[in-house]
């Protein structure tokens, strides 16, 4: 992955910049990828165990690992990426 984008990210997280603002402003697709709340869509129909645990396969910047912390009690996210885990 860009090394560019990937500190462009973090950056964002560290400055606590209002991701909300960040995708308004922007027109880049790889924010829109790792930021938007709408790929939650994917996996928000099923009906998760609140008490449950969860294991994500390749979870990327964890764009879905934060929606799954909000439906069971634990998450386990795998990611190859040294960079990705950085974000």
């Amino acid at each position: 992955m860009d090394d560019r984008k990937i500190r462009k990210l973090l950056k964002i997280f560290e400055d606590g910049t209002d991701i909300e603002q960040v995708l308004f402003d922007s027109d880049d697709p790889f924010l829109l990828y790792n930021l938007s709340s709408a790929r939650a869509n994917l996996i928000s129909w099923y009906d998760f165990d609140p008490e449950g645990t969860a294991l994500e396969i390749g979870a990327e910047c964890g764009a879905l690992t934060s929606f799954l912390q909000t439906r069971t009690a634990s998450v386990t996210a795998i990611e190859k990426d040294p960079d990705n885990c950085e974000v």
